[in-house]
């Protein structure tokens, strides 16, 4: 009922997870990033403890595949889920359990991987795929996001350049598997959360991009206005 996409910038050093849905507010429930240690999509019928237990898992030196696995052991509806886990390092294991409403399954490339389930078709994933390849280096400057603090005076908080690319690319993955047909039953919400790779475990985790349209019909192109928003390429409406 839901597709998220897992990636990682090693050479720049950050990681993100974008994830769209016809679900209500699937920020809240699907994806979770530590970027000490991944990042993490619970999702079909999510279940949020394998979230933190992956997380958990990883952060204690676990591999993705041996995260998700004990992760699973705790839960007795793992036929129903559908559990994305990616490492720091861009290793990733996906499980789809057999109860996941067709059409479900995954599809992984160089620093990506993209699980979905109630899809149009595994051309959804094909799509966001080849999106991502074909996405250009987007390391070049950007505008700083412009903020006024209480005082009224301006300030600047700069988004780092490797966050904003990584940002840029999810999006663009994310739109095109809407536009290859997403969810099957439509659109209604969408995330986006990107970090800078941590060196230590924070909660609230420090991120540098955490953006979420909980409600509104255009799900991932409303997720993409605000990704514009976020980094001041379009003025405030």
């Amino acid at each position: 009922m839901t597709y998220s996409i897992l990636a990682v910038d090693r050479a720049h050093r950050a990681i993100g997870i974008a994830t769209a849905t016809f679900s209500l507010a699937v920020g809240n429930s699907v994806p979770a990033i530590d970027p000490a240690a991944g990042a993490v999509a619970s999702q079909a019928w999510p279940n949020r403890d394998l979230r933190h237990l992956a997380l958990e898992a990883l952060r204690d030196g676990a591999q993705p595949a041996s995260a998700l696995a004990s992760a699973l052991r705790t839960d007795g509806g793992a036929a129903y889920r559908q559990l994305a886990v990616m490492g720091l390092d861009g290793a990733w294991e996906v499980h789809t359990g057999e109860s996941c409403t067709p059409w479900a399954g995954h599809r992984a490339v160089d620093g990506m991987v993209i699980a979905g389930n109630y899809l149009a078709g595994s051309h959804v994933l094909d799509a966001a795929a080849d999106a991502w390849g074909a996405t250009p280096d987007l390391h070049a400057d950007v505008p700083p996001d412009e903020v006024v603090d209480t005082a009224g005076r301006r300030a600047q908080r700069a988004v780092p350049q490797a966050s904003v690319a990584l940002a840029k690319r999810l999006v663009a993955a994310l739109l095109a598997a809407e536009d290859a047909g997403g969810d099957a039953r439509g659109r209604q919400s969408a995330s986006l959360i990107v970090s800078s790779r941590g060196e230590r475990v924070q909660w609230p985790p420090a991120t540098d991009i955490d953006l979420r349209v909980d409600d509104d019909d255009r799900g991932p192109y409303a997720l993409a206005a605000l990704l514009d928003h976020r980094l001041g390429t379009r003025a405030a409406d």
